[in-house]
Parts: structure tokens; sequence; C-alpha cells
């Protein structure tokens, strides 16, 4: 529908534009991305169709978190937390609580009937109940 059209059409100026200002080959124009091509496999945009990316971009692997203790020891980690910690943010929506409520609900409303919490896992960076993480955490399964 309308959504698709949009996109479709900002996609064809996005490349009218490109092509009116870059002959695809020599230095690129100030406003364009001037590092390494991001990786894209989409094959509608300007870089996939003229051969300037390909492959696709992977999930970034999940960071090794450091943690620095209050006598200055640090550990860093890169698996999952096996308890809830603070996530030293301001409490927010439960994630877990969200993802298993009925899809047909608005997001205000998932969000809304959703529990609050400051604590969760500090690797996935996810707000989560002590009742949802008590139950089984459903990322970590």
């Amino acid at each position: 529908g309308r959504h698709d059209f949009q996109i479709n059409l900002a996609m064809e100026l996005m490349i009218i534009g490109i092509e009116m200002d870059w002959d695809g080959v020599g230095e690129r124009p100030d406003w364009m991305r001037q590092a390494d091509w991001v990786p894209c496999d989409c094959e509608v945009c300007y870089f996939c169709v003229n051969g300037h990316t390909t492959g696709i971009a992977h999930k970034h692997k999940k960071r090794r978190k450091t943690v620095v203790y209050k006598c200055g020891t640090r550990l860093t980690n890169d698996q999952c937390d096996v308890d809830r910690v603070d996530l030293g943010k301001s409490g927010s929506y439960c994630r877990m609580c969200y993802r298993n409520q009925d899809k047909s609900l608005s997001i205000a409303v998932k969000k809304k009937n959703s529990n609050k919490s400051r604590m969760g896992c500090s690797q996935c960076q996810e707000h989560i109940c002590e009742s949802c993480w008590n139950e089984g955490y459903d990322k970590h399964r």
C-alpha cells in the first residue's frame, strides 16, 4: 500500500540523487558515507545494484561486559548473567512480559500491562521483572 509506495519512492529518489552527484568510480561526494561500505543484500539500493556492496550484515555478537566493583576490581564477561542485576538505568517495562502478550494489542497497551523493573541481564541489556526471571528468561533458553 502507501507505506511500500513511499519506501520505493524514497529509494528511487536516493538513486537519482547519487547518480547525479557521483559516477560510481571516483571520489565520493561530501554528503556520502566516506568509510567502508556497509554489507547489504537487498538487491534494491544503488550500492547493491551497481555491485559496490555484497553479503549480508550479520547480527552483532554479544559484547564483553566489564563490571567494575567498588574495590576497583574489573571482571570481563561475555556470558549472560545467572542473577538479575541492576542495569544502572531508570526502570522500564519488562521486555519478556511485553513479548508474552497477545500480538493483537497495541504497543502502548502492551507496555502499560507489563511489569516495571530496573533489573535484568547486563549482557542482553533488557529489563526483566522478577516473576519473568524466575519463570525462566526467554532469551536464555
